[in-house]
């Protein structure tokens, strides 16, 4: 699958590839989910955010990624199905996404030059001006529908947004195209020479080199893996779920990786400040669920056996990669 969205051009524009001319610009959509500092319109959107984000399934196949301060989790598909009825607290249709939408400050359109061409993204940023979600055009996405969905939610943003604090402002989501160097990636089709317990810092919590290896057990026995992301203490307004298996995993700049073709969990090992493994349920033969906490206990992450998948296995493998009786 191509990871960019390529449109044609005939005029340039600074910073765009030569003849890009950015269909955002037109005369209709000059006004574009910009905050009002750059010269959109404030508006409040207590009853917009669910409509709005019902209309992004229109659009067909999306990246949607979603973080908090410790970890990322992507993977395309369309946007989950949302239920009737208001209310700023719902489950999507699947169950895989949690709304608190009262934690929901603004979004905005971005359009990004890239190598192959112009990728489109929709960013939400939370009450205290962190991203935590993002929405990726796909080239299967219908673009015509896209300008649509921009035209009827120009207006994005209240006043009084502070700006980004620096832990979120060092890394933006990745998308699935990211490649590891072949010496900090391993594949489940072969072996993998990198010696876990020498990839981390002199002083790191033994739990993360352990975590580590759990994503690799996980990887070479093939378990579906359920990977939950919420905000460290429920702040960012969105839990995110997915099930997948690692068919790759490795470290670049301080991040783990884990990732199939179409889904992908980035974990900052150096934000973790503890571990805890625990039963899902807390009732005896439950499947166990390991967690990846902050310093108060809070998670950032969770991953817990794949949907359907007999508990015996995971459990087996969780206990021997964290060293558990």
């Amino acid at each position: 699958m191509s990871f960019r969205f390529n449109r044609p051009s005939d005029s340039p524009l600074p910073g765009l590839p030569s003849g890009f001319s950015s269909p955002l610009l037109r005369p209709d959509l000059k006004r574009n989910l910009w905050f009002p500092a750059n010269g959109g319109i404030a508006l409040h959107l207590s009853r917009q955010w669910k409509p709005m984000l019902s209309g992004l399934r229109r659009l067909g196949p999306l990246l949607i990624a979603s973080r908090n301060q410790a970890a990322i989790l992507g993977h395309y598909g369309l946007y989950p199905e949302l239920p009737e009825g208001d209310g700023d607290r719902f489950l999507s249709e699947n169950g895989d996404h949690f709304f608190e939408l009262l934690h929901w400050h603004h979004a905005r359109v971005w359009e990004q030059p890239m190598p192959g061409g112009v990728s489109y993204a929709v960013e939400f940023r939370n009450l205290e001006g962190n991203l935590f979600h993002k929405i990726c055009l796909t080239p299967e996405a219908d673009f015509p529908a896209f300008l649509d969905w921009v035209r009827e939610y120009q207006a994005i943003g209240i006043e009084g947004f502070p700006p980004p604090s620096p832990v979120h402002a060092r890394m933006e989501a990745n998308d699935l195209a990211h490649l590891l160097s072949d010496g900090d990636e391993a594949d489940g089709q072969g072996a993998c020479d990198c010696q876990a317990s020498s990839a981390f810092p002199e002083g790191s919590p033994v739990e993360i080199t352990e975590l580590f290896l759990a994503f690799r057990h996980l990887m070479h026995a093939g378990l579906s893996v359920t990977a939950t992301l919420g905000g460290s203490g429920g702040e960012t307004g969105l839990s995110h779920s997915h099930s997948f298996r690692f068919r790759k995993v490795g470290l670049s700049d301080g991040w783990a990786y884990c990732t199939d073709d179409h889904s992908v969990l980035h974990v900052r090992m150096d934000a973790i400040e503890s571990l805890a493994v625990e039963p899902r349920w807390w009732e005896p033969g439950e499947p166990l669920q390991v967690s990846g906490l902050d310093r108060d206990g809070r998670a950032f992450f969770t991953l817990a056996s794949g949907k359907g998948q007999a508990p015996d296995k995971w459990n087996r493998l969780i206990r021997a990669s964290f060293h558990l009786a």
